[in-house]
């Protein structure tokens, strides 16, 4: 139950341009892999995921443990992003996705891809539009509250491979 990677090259920070949601009532099954990993999922009859793209270096991707001194308690996780444009497909977009519950996969830069919301769902929880220069855009933040367990990650024997599975089931970009 050790960890050994004090003396491993540190791994690339930060997300990829883009990421994928899935309604979490869509999900119809996961094929579970080693502890912690999933090597694919079952969407429903006619249904897939939403694929959109990021302002470089925006996206972020958090996970706190609340709870107290004596329980387990249970984990946060956020997915946050800009999206770099106030055209009427963002506004669109963003204004979709307000209300259901999704599983987020966040790709990062590393070849990881982060399962968020899983068991529970991730809801939109804040969204900015703004004009400045430097924050233009549409700024979104999925938030999974109370998850059982750490987030997840998909792995389809490599990086490329879980791409391809994740851009295979995408409905709409």
């Amino acid at each position: 139950m050790g960890y050994g990677g004090v003396s491993c090259p540190p791994e690339t920070p930060g997300m990829k341009q883009f990421a994928y949601l899935a309604n979490l009532g869509e999900i119809a099954s996961w094929t579970a892999g080693t502890e912690g990993i999933y090597t694919n999922f079952t969407m429903d009859a006619g249904k897939g995921l939403l694929r959109f793209e990021i302002k470089k270096d925006s996206g972020i991707f958090r996970e706190t443990l609340e709870g107290g001194d004596q329980d387990l308690g249970s984990y946060n996780q956020e997915y946050e992003a800009m999206i770099a444009s106030l055209s009427t497909e963002a506004r669109n977009f963003v204004d979709n996705t307000n209300g259901p519950d999704f599983v987020v996969f966040a790709p990062t830069k590393n070849g990881r891809v982060f399962v968020l919301g899983k068991d529970i769902g991730a809801k939109l929880v804040e969204n900015e539009a703004t004009s400045e220069q430097d924050g233009y855009g549409e700024r979104i933040l999925f938030r999974a509250t109370q998850m059982p367990q750490k987030r997840f990650e998909l792995l389809d024997t490599d990086t490329d491979t879980t791409i391809a599975l994740l851009e295979a089931k995408v409905v709409a970009s």
